[in-house]
C-alpha cells in the first residue's frame, strides 16, 4: 500500500546503472521524487504545468490508501488526450507556440539508455519511454513509446510526424498492436 516504503526497503544488489530491470516501483518513487522538490503531489503538479496547457481536463489517477498518486499505472485519459501528449513530445515540448517541457528534456527521455537486444516487443528503455525501431517492407521507422497494461499506447515516430494511439482491454493476452503498425500503418505512409 506504500509503495515509497516498499521500495526503499530493498536492498541494492546491482551497481546502480550497471544492470537493466523495469520495476514499477520505480515511477512511483519518481512521483516522490517530484512532490518532495515541488511541494505539490504528482496529479497537482501535473494538472498545473502539463495537463492544463495541452487541454486535458478529463483524467482519472488512482490514489492509494495513505493519499499517494499510484505513477506506475491506473491514470486514466481519453485516446484524444493521449494522442496530445503524443504530439507534445512529438512537437519537442512545445505546444500552441508555448514551451511545456524543456526540448533538452524532451531529448534526453527518448533517446534508448538500455538496449534490449532481441526483445520481440522493444528494442530499449529511456526515461519512462520505450524505444523501437520498426521495420516495414524496405523501410525504418524509429519510435518511442509509453505503454500500459492491457494495450494502452502512445507511440511517436518523430521522423514521420506520426502519433499513433492504442487502447484496449488485452490484460491477459498479447496485443496486436505491434503486428497492426508494421503490417497496416507504417506501410500507409509510403
Amino acid at each position: 500500500s506504500d509503495p515509497i516504503r516498499y521500495i526503499l526497503s530493498k536492498d541494492i544488489i546491482e551497481t546502480p546503472g550497471a544492470v537493466y530491470a523495469y520495476r514499477n516501483c520505480n515511477t512511483n518513487l519518481l512521483g516522490e521524487i517530484i512532490r518532495r522538490a515541488s511541494g505539490q503531489r504528482i496529479d497537482t503538479f501535473a494538472e498545473n504545468y502539463l495537463f492544463s496547457k495541452i487541454g486535458i481536463s478529463e483524467l482519472e489517477w488512482q490514489m492509494l490508501r495513505n493519499n499517494v498518486v499510484f505513477c506506475s499505472g491506473d491514470l486514466r485519459l481519453r485516446p484524444r488526450d493521449m494522442a496530445k501528449f503524443g504530439q507534445l513530445f512529438s512537437n519537442g515540448g512545445v505546444w500552441n507556440q508555448e514551451r511545456i517541457i524543456s526540448e533538452n528534456w524532451i531529448n534526453e527521455s527518448i533517446q534508448t539508455r538500455f538496449f534490449m537486444p532481441g526483445n520481440w516487443w522493444e528494442d530499449g528503455y529511456g526515461y519512462q519511454w520505450w524505444t523501437k525501431i520498426f521495420h516495414s517492407g524496405s523501410s525504418y521507422y524509429g519510435s518511442y513509446f509509453a505503454q500500459g497494461w492491457g494495450g494502452q499506447c502512445i507511440f511517436v515516430f518523430p521522423a514521420n510526424n506520426m502519433v499513433v494511439v492504442f487502447t484496449g482491454g488485452n490484460y491477459f493476452r498479447s496485443s496486436p498492436m505491434l503486428e497492426l503498425l508494421s503490417s497496416y500503418i507504417l506501410p500507409a505512409l509510403n
